[in-house]
């Protein structure tokens, strides 16, 4: 029966020491679930090894391939030739034999391997010069010695068609005996001690609802598969607990935020966006339409907009973003719109401008190779309040860059700026609303992974 729990240290493990718990908590494994959650970095299909007699081959279609055999023969001899030290392995299975060779790291591998244990090798076969196929540096994994041989069910695992875990290592772990082996042997050991402890954290009707198979099958069976079918839907339970508690932790960052942060409230209705609409040369969407209002609708509301914009190239997501700045402006805020490059910068400018034709709006642009004189009266326009939509780069971020009354931050292009990015031209207002739109197309249900801290509003029209 297991003892403790999930967070109990190592030592509950059997053959755990000192040594071995120090060099995994080198590693950051400090407690049985840690242990647990120490993957496998991939595995050895005991159905698609070769048998040793079909390596000639191997050797013609050049690729790399790998056998499983029992260590009948190891030795090192000085060459002839080079008067070099090499290391020779010999590896048996039931159809053959075949050699392997390192001419480096001899001293390393002529007290590592054990005479009867069985070793899977991975590489391109060659033809030594008898003619006979053998490997030269191969990649290895020591699969069963001397403390497995007693194991029914670890003699089947590598006997059978069975799925092989290959852990990765390091010095400090191997030398603590912990190779790819060693990690076998104790994830299996933890697996049979304490697998009972493993709690279910997904309710019952969501695993229901997506054909979850339970948390203890799948932390079993990602560390010791059937098939390959049992692991494709062990790594399926662990790929949606992993994207279901970050978009948890996303939701509950969003809550919080609401109902501590709060924000601007902009209740007076836009005649300036009014105007905009009326002088558009053409009809809003019904997609554009719907977005405007929910954005309006955030702005009214006294916490904090946050919320993405996604639309196509030519969605008009820029007379959006325009329409919600022009309620920022009625309601005695300005706005910042900063986008990832200059030419972008400058291109969102004459749009602006270009829209705003005849409605009294002052929109500047702040860029990095502006005139000193230009951006200085840019800075002013910016800091005195004169500045109603200030477009720029990340020259918006500079400290020398303040707003008289910022309410409205938009980012064009989101993914190209960092969340501390944002974070800085947003603690340039007390609290602006922040827009961010993007053109990458992101099915809903992802964009709510992703971006699950912002609320979503898309053009698809």
């Amino acid at each position: 029966m297991a003892s403790g729990s999930a967070q109990s240290p190592l030592q509950y493990i059997k053959g755990f020491g000192p040594a071995r718990a120090a060099a995994l908590r080198k590693a950051g494994i400090e407690t049985v679930q840690d242990l647990l959650y120490y993957f496998p970095r991939g595995y050895i299909d005991r159905r698609t090894t070769l048998p040793i007699k079909d390596l000639r081959r191997a050797v013609s279609a050049g690729e790399p391939v790998t056998v499983i055999g029992r260590i009948i023969r190891q030795e090192a001899r000085r060459s002839r030739r080079s008067n070099r030290v090499v290391f020779f392995l010999a590896l048996e299975d039931d159809s053959g034999v075949v050699q392997c060779v390192w001419f480096e790291g001899v001293k390393y591998y002529r007290t590592m391997f054990e005479t009867g244990e069985m070793l899977a090798v991975s590489a391109i076969p060659t033809l030594d010069k008898l003619g006979r196929p053998q490997f030269v540096h191969p990649e290895f994994d020591r699969l069963r010695g001397k403390e497995e041989e007693d194991e029914p069910d670890w003699n089947a695992m590598v006997n059978t068609g069975g799925m092989i875990p290959k852990y990765s290592s390091g010095s400090d772990l191997a030398n603590a005996g912990l190779d790819s082996r060693g990690f076998r042997r104790v994830i299996r050991s933890a697996l049979r001690s304490h697998g009972s402890i493993i709690g279910e954290i997904v309710p019952a009707g969501i695993r229901k609802q997506q054909r979850l198979m339970d948390l203890r099958a799948a932390i079993s069976a990602i560390h010791f598969p059937e098939n390959p079918v049992e692991l494709a839907e062990a790594q399926r339970r662990l790929k949606f607990d992993e994207l279901f508690f970050l978009e948890l932790m996303m939701a509950m960052r969003k809550r919080n935020r609401r109902e501590s942060v709060k924000g601007i409230s902009f209740t007076i209705e836009s005649p300036l966006a009014r105007t905009l609409v009326e002088f558009l040369p053409f009809d809003l969407t019904t997609a554009q339409k719907r977005v405007i209002r929910e954005i309006t609708g955030d702005m009214k509301r006294a916490e904090a907009m946050n919320r993405l914009l996604q639309g196509d190239v030519g969605s008009g997501k820029t007379i959006v973003a325009l329409t919600a700045m022009l309620v920022a402006v009625d309601n005695g805020y300005q706005s910042a719109f900063m986008a990832p490059t200059e030419i972008l910068a400058d291109q969102h400018y004459r749009t602006l401008v270009s829209f705003l034709q005849g409605i009294p709006v002052n929109i500047r642009l702040l860029i990095g190779g502006q005139k000193k004189k230009l951006r200085d009266d840019v800075l002013e326009d910016a800091r005195s309040g004169r500045g109603n939509i200030i477009v720029g780069t990340h020259a918006l971020l500079e400290e020398n860059v303040e707003f008289a009354r910022l309410g409205l931050v938009v980012i064009d292009e989101q993914h190209r700026f960092g969340v501390m990015q944002r974070a800085v031209l947003r603690q340039k207002g007390l609290n602006p609303d922040v827009l961010v739109m993007t053109a990458t197309p992101i099915p809903r249900t992802l964009a709510m992974t992703v971006h699950g801290d912002l609320d979503v509003s898309i053009i698809d029209q």
